[in-house]
């Protein structure tokens, strides 16, 4: 199982992929990706 360090730098790398700012970044993915990570992050602590 994944800890939090691990998911929080998952985050962060597709964070820079999908931000809305990047040049393939997307408002909906950065949503999604942001909604995935509160649910993990209440599940985990």
């Amino acid at each position: 199982r994944p800890d939090l360090r691990e998911i929080r730098t998952k985050y962060r790398v597709l964070a820079a992929i999908h931000h809305p700012d990047s040049n393939y970044g997307s408002h909906q993915r950065m949503t999604q990706l942001n909604a995935a990570m509160d649910l993990l992050r209440r599940h985990i602590t």
